[in-house]
């Protein structure tokens, strides 16, 4: 993956995902959006986010953990 999509910065899994559909459509944010290879394992995760919804709770006690504070 070129700088281009990239940033050259660290990204998250989901982010590199998302760079990786951009490269393939060739940089055209609507050719992600309605991208007609639904059997790509990719497919499900392109718009950069994994659709899952989590509570304010769960997301609280996420953060905690990554703030090294896991009990």
């Amino acid at each position: 993956m070129g700088k281009k999509y990239t940033g050259g910065n660290i990204m998250t899994p989901l982010k590199a995902i998302r760079a990786k559909c951009m490269e393939c459509s060739n940089g055209q944010p609507n050719e992600v959006k309605f991208c007609p290879i639904p059997d790509c394992a990719l497919y499900k995760y392109r718009s950069g986010k994994s659709g899952r919804k989590i509570s304010p709770e769960h997301r609280a006690q996420l953060l905690q953990n990554l703030k090294g504070g896991k009990k």
